[in-house]
């Protein structure tokens, strides 16, 4: 082939391959204008499905258009078909494949629901060592991290959970299986159920101060506190004593009661007789006591009686330092009721831990502790020498000072006190015409009686007796009174 042949050829060729591209080219495009592409430009209505409940998708609200490269759309709704659905798992999101298909072409797009569960029923598990059941004491709070709270769904899962709440929670009063209930909340939806705990009695070791407001003896305006335990009320019937536990406190043994309360028994003859051990209450007198920030209390009722303020003898010698003084027996610094309220009495009602709360006190017991504005002396002849106590009986001044909260001499005068059943068991005297409340010493001196020496008191009305009493006398009630920081 000479050269001009082969020139020919040449550009022959490359027109055919020129003519072919093209021709390709005009059939993308021809196919490219056929393409389309389809979105979902409204959600259906319903996105949220109920495990194992909602087994239909409702596509009720869903729009998919589908959108041409020329611009022009059409809703393409009614001709397109879901895939994907499923309500037997929980899932936040599960995608729903959208198909459309159009001149043999398929296309597609997506959209999103959600498988929720509903919470059915919460249950709690306790790990404690009396069999998965809790045990505190009284006044304490809940260990929560001793209480697993699981929410059961309706699908069957379950998980823990936190953010439960115990509902009126109040662990102030003693109690076995005290039912409680436990909430948990999600969104609008709320379980509960019941939680038992055993709420066993704690001793007052601490002085815990009663909210304003609470009565006692001069109404709601004073201030009270529980400190200390000692038996008072009687033993309901259907309470049984377990004496295989026990505890003691000074020389006094308590024995658990199925109330979760302790019990101290007195047996009179053949007669054995149960009592409630429960805490003493205290009036305020005074939170600035002789200058201090101290506080003086005074127990509000007779919780206690049995000891005369002294023998039933007038005079009595004590040896001081080898030498005989003589004292009569209403030298309240020598009486046998000092002695019992700062030994045994103090011992228990207050364990060790307690006692530290009590200020050992100089006790006036001069003639100044009288109240001479009222006609109330105390007589320098009786007067004994002050002492230092943990505990004291007030005197015939203090309960006729109005900065203690006390009336006149001749009125109730909020001295009013009447006595547990374990102090009338023990022998307080009680009077019916006063509502059955009893009269109660006092540590000041009147003088002499019929050979025998005399003291103060209060009346059952609670005005002052002034009325000249032996004090061999174990029948009227003992008060007494305490500072504590």
């Amino acid at each position: 082939m000479n050269n001009l042949n082969r020139f020919i050829a040449v550009i022959i060729v490359s027109l055919a391959f020129v003519m072919a591209s093209s021709c390709r080219l005009s059939m993308e495009q021809s196919q490219a204008q056929k393409k389309l592409f389809i979105e979902c430009e409204t959600l259906p209505a319903k996105t949220a499905y109920h495990v194992n409940i909602d087994n239909e998708l409702l596509i009720e609200g869903l729009k998919i258009v589908a959108e041409y490269p020329d611009g022009t759309t059409k809703d393409v709704t009614e001709y397109c078909e879901c895939d994907g659905f499923d309500s037997s798992m929980v899932t936040e999101n599960q995608v729903i494949t959208v198909c459309y298909e159009e001149e043999g072409e398929l296309y597609t797009t997506e959209f999103s629901i959600s498988v929720y569960t509903e919470l059915d029923h919460i249950e709690i598990e306790v790990e404690s060592e009396t069999e998965g059941k809790l045990v505190i004491s009284r006044g304490d709070d809940l260990d929560r991290s001793k209480i697993k709270v699981r929410a059961i769904y309706d699908d069957n899962s379950e998980k823990l959970v936190s953010g439960w709440t115990v509902v009126d929670f109040d662990s102030s009063i003693p109690g076995y299986d005290q039912e409680f209930v436990v909430e948990y909340t999600e969104g609008d939806n709320t379980k509960k159920t019941v939680i038992c705990v055993d709420v066993m009695y704690k001793f007052y070791d601490a002085p815990e101060y009663l909210p304003a407001g609470t009565d006692g003896t001069i109404g709601s305006n004073g201030s009270y506190v529980y400190f200390g335990d000692y038996p008072q009320s009687q033993k309901l019937e259907d309470v049984e004593i377990d004496e295989s536990v026990s505890v003691e406190v000074g020389s006094n043994t308590y024995y658990l009661g199925s109330d979760a309360y302790y019990y101290f028994s007195v047996t009179k003859g053949a007669e054995t007789s149960w009592y409630k051990v429960e805490p003493l209450k205290w009036r305020i007198l005074t939170d600035s006591y002789n200058g201090t920030t101290h506080k003086l209390l005074l127990a509000e009722k007779v919780y206690t009686t049995g000891v005369p303020y002294s023998k039933d003898i007038l005079v009595k010698n004590i040896d001081d330092n080898g030498t005989q003084r003589t004292f009569t027996s209403n030298n309240y610094e020598y009486s046998d009721i000092r002695a019992y309220i700062n030994s045994d009495f103090k011992n228990n009602v207050f364990s060790v831990a307690a006692q530290k709360f009590i200020l050992a006190t100089e006790v006036n017991n001069g003639a100044s502790s009288g109240n001479a504005s009222a006609d109330l002396p105390v007589d320098p002849k009786y007067a004994a020498s002050n002492t230092t106590d943990m505990m004291f009986l007030l005197s015939i001044g203090d309960v006729s000072n109005s900065n203690y909260g006390f009336g006149a001499p001749d009125t109730e005068g909020g001295r009013q006190k009447f006595a547990t059943d374990y102090a009338k068991k023990i022998g307080a005297a009680i009077n019916t015409n006063f509502s059955s409340a009893t009269w109660w010493w006092l540590r000041s001196p009147i003088g002499e009686s019929n050979g025998k020496a005399t003291a103060y008191g209060v009346n059952s009305s609670g005005t002052l007796d002034t009325t000249a009493h032996g004090v061999n006398n174990a029948t009227p009630g003992i008060v007494p009174a305490i500072v504590i920081k």
